[in-house]
């Protein structure tokens, strides 16, 4: 069972933080959400913006990385001493 964790737990063979989804067997899932320490996992029925649903098709432009120039100066900024 999928379950999201709610209080962090550590055991000798696990270690779990708040808000972490795991998959867990019954008997420890129901378990842990009597105690409060989880509760069920609810997975979406889809994702909010399907990658077929993005894009220029749909309105959005794509942009290129903006590109810089690079000199041939050190990186160091140091002053020499006299």
């Amino acid at each position: 069972m999928r379950v999201r964790i709610l209080t962090s737990i550590a055991g000798p063979r696990f270690s779990y933080r708040r808000n972490q989804s795991v998959d867990l067997d019954d008997a420890t899932a129901r378990d842990w959400i009597d105690r409060g320490m989880a509760a069920p996992f609810a997975e979406p029925a889809h994702a909010p913006y399907p990658v077929e649903e993005r894009g220029e098709e749909q309105g959005y432009e794509t942009a290129e990385a903006p590109t810089y120039e690079t000199t041939s100066r050190p990186t160091s900024r140091r002053r020499r001493r006299r």
